[in-house]
């Protein structure tokens, strides 16, 4: 069997994230064994998009039960381990669950379009897909349909505000944390991807899911936990 990644592409466009994940499932090792780079960060980027769909609908299904258990009942319960681009991932997911005005200030068509062209770019890239993918007519490569250089436009009914980056959000949960007592274990939070491979899936969300919209007051929130 061959995958063709112009069907994933178009399972992400229309925002069938579940089927895109079972779909490139198909074509993986279970996540029981290794897999390459690009593989580990495709599945986790389709599953924090479908995580991001469930809070937008607000439809309680396993993906949102799972990102609220793994990101905010035990945001700052962790040690000292918990990497700065592990930070990134959480304060992008908390945004978007807790705050209206996020989910709303967002262009989710534009956000699925961006996905599913970097989707497209990690599809083409892991070693596992190479010999079961079905390449694209003519002379069209992944570095061709992966869009790095454009910038996010708010749409315009949302008023612009100086709001913090999401690095700047991360640094703010660092300084938090050092103030609590730290865990004698390891949070498994920080576990599955090594640090090259958190800090590619970290860049990636906030490209396709710009949160320089979060808002000083959730911020506040998780400070005064």
């Amino acid at each position: 069997a061959y995958m063709s990644v112009i069907h994933l592409s178009r399972l992400v466009r229309q925002g069938l994230w579940d089927d895109a994940i079972a779909y490139v499932s198909r074509f993986l090792r279970p996540t029981s064994h290794p897999q390459s780079d690009e593989a580990q960060v495709l599945l986790h980027f389709l599953k924090h998009h479908a995580a991001f769909a469930s809070m937008v609908a607000g439809v309680p299904d396993r993906n949102l039960t799972y990102f609220n258990r793994k990101y905010n009942t035990r945001y700052l319960k962790h040690d000292d381990s918990v990497s700065h681009d592990a930070l990134r991932i959480r304060s992008i997911v908390l945004s978007i669950l807790h705050s209206e005005q996020v989910r709303s200030s967002l262009d989710w068509e534009r956000v699925r379009w961006k996905a599913s062209q970097i989707v497209k770019h990690l599809a083409y890239k892991a070693p596992e897909l190479k010999s079961l993918v079905i390449l694209p007519a003519g002379s069209m490569m992944p570095h061709d349909v992966l869009p790095i250089g454009f910038r996010y436009r708010r749409r315009r009914h949302v008023k612009e505000q100086d709001l913090p980056r999401p690095k700047t959000l991360a640094k703010i949960f660092l300084r938090t944390k050092k103030r609590l007592p730290s865990s004698t274990r390891s949070h498994e939070i920080n576990r599955g991807l090594t640090d090259k491979t958190r800090k590619w899936h970290a860049d990636l969300i906030g490209n396709t899911s710009p949160c320089s919209c979060v808002l000083v007051l959730f911020t506040l929130h998780f400070t005064h936990l």
